[in-house]
């Protein structure tokens, strides 16, 4: 047989190969976000979809390599063992001094970013997407970096939704294209080929070891484009690329531009959802503390019952060497949020004062204060609050009162928090009785059952009756 015909039989295969392995991967999200929307969704199947991450960077990664070359049965043994070992995997962890920071990462990782409501994301990132003051023009920037509007990008991911949620396997790529059609400049933004995905897996992560915690290139390329087909071997990753992912991608090596929507935006947001809500009698944007010294106040202003929760609001997020536990980008990190916590603390507790600005004066035991992330930084609670004290210099009194009334939280929290019409100073009086202070997220002990934030819910079914396939 000729040499050229070989080839070409070989080609044929690797690509028959590719397509199996593509609709392996597209079936077993499927199962899995419907399992996330089902009654009895528990922890384990909370990281499957974190293990299926991995598996498509690895295969991306093999090319024509050990992973193409696996049966179903094999590669359903390599997922069920990857399930083992991440519950396992506590080698890595254990050779560091910040054991309990890295826990914390590992759990969000793979665990609590995939139990996120996908509309709360795609309700925050339309507003940010869609903001505009004098300082910066988001709808414009937007726009002339990916070529139409955010709501292209975020219909598209509740149709992804909708069609993965009907389970409809055997005409799943006929939605697919019609999808691909339907939003053609949103769909190529983000598209990329099996050549493009592998260079890129190559340039985010080159150690194997690291992938599983790597950033994922299918998180902001969800769609592959081989031999004339288009494959979404990851449905659950489709929300995040039309979500943080073009955040990042719109501020890529540009920290400037990100300290502006993180002042101007995010600042902006967490004030229009909290004062939208019926949680508070005042809710009020930062002022002066101190105008003649120029001392301002945090960002955000709750006021009910006099009592007083403040919102100190930062577009920090794990860096992508945190994500795979370096021990400098942890520490550094940890810096980061020490002294923003400390600036917290100082301003409630030291600088504090109603004299230049007319709100209501509240008394010391009755303030309280979080720092809002933008992402999760899952980092021991006590040990943070304890380098905090030590930085501040305070006693014990001064210490235990400091880790009862001040906190940091994930913007998902108090998103979360205010549309199921809770309040945080409830919340957190709560969790002071309830001697629960370091629990990862503010509590919800006092909230509805479901979201009541019109707005909100208004959203949400503008896209719901929009989208249909």
């Amino acid at each position: 047989m000729k040499k050229s015909v070989i080839k070409k039989q070989s080609q044929v295969l690797t690509h028959v190969r590719f397509h199996l392995r593509m609709q392996y991967l597209s079936i077993r999200s499927i199962d899995i976000y419907k399992k996330k929307y089902s009654d009895n969704h528990n922890i384990i199947e909370s990281s499957e979809a974190f293990i299926l991450d991995s598996l498509l960077e690895l295969f991306m990664r093999s090319k024509e390599g050990i992973l193409l070359n696996y049966s179903n049965h094999e590669l359903n043994k390599v997922f069920n063992e990857s399930i083992s070992a991440l519950y396992n995997s506590q080698n890595k962890v254990l050779k560091s001094d910040s054991l309990a920071d890295k826990f914390g990462i590992l759990f969000s990782l793979w665990q609590f970013e995939e139990q996120e409501d996908e509309f709360v994301k795609l309700y925050r990132y339309s507003y940010f997407f869609n903001f505009k003051n004098e300082q910066i023009d988001m709808v414009k920037m937007f726009l002339d970096t990916f070529g139409t509007s955010y709501e292209d990008f975020a219909s598209l991911a509740v149709d992804v939704m909708l069609i993965t949620l009907a389970g409809d396997y055997s005409n799943y790529y006929n939605y697919i294209s019609q999808i691909a059609n339907k939003y053609r400049i949103a769909f190529e933004k983000l598209s990329i080929t099996a050549d493009e995905y592998y260079q890129k897996s190559l340039a985010v992560c080159n150690n194997l070891d690291d992938i599983a915690f790597s950033l994922k290139v299918s998180h902001s390329f969800p769609f592959i484009k081989h031999n004339n087909a288009i494959y979404l071997p990851l449905s659950h990753a489709c929300v995040t690329a039309c979500t943080k992912s073009l955040l990042y991608r719109l501020t890529d090596n540009n920290n400037e531009l990100r300290r502006q929507i993180g002042k101007e935006v995010m600042e902006n947001y967490v004030y229009h959802i909290l004062k939208t809500s019926d949680s508070y009698d005042l809710v009020s944007k930062e002022v002066f503390f101190n105008h003649k010294k120029n001392i301002l106040s945090p960002d955000v202003l709750c006021f009910k019952n006099n009592s007083l929760f403040a919102f100190e609001c930062k577009l920090l997020t794990p860096t992508s060497k945190t994500r795979i536990l370096d021990d400098d980008a942890i520490k550094n990190t940890r810096k980061i949020l020490i002294n923003d916590i400390c600036k917290l603390y100082k301003s409630l507790f030291i600088n504090y004062s109603t004299k230049d600005n007319g709100l209501p004066y509240i008394e010391k035991e009755d303030r309280f204060g979080t720092i809002v992330s933008l992402e999760r930084i899952d980092f021991n609670h006590r040990s943070i609050m304890e380098d905090v004290a030590d930085e501040l210099k305070l006693n014990g009194e001064e210490r235990a009162f400091l880790k009862e009334h001040i906190r940091f939280d994930a913007l998902y929290a108090v998103e979360r928090l205010t549309f199921l019409n809770g309040n945080a100073i409830e919340e957190i009086k709560a969790m002071i009785k309830d001697e629960k202070i370091y629990d990862f997220d503010i509590s919800h002990k006092h909230c509805g059952k479901n979201y009541s934030h019109k707005e909100f819910l208004t959203y949400k079914k503008r896209l719901l009756d929009k989208n249909n396939i």
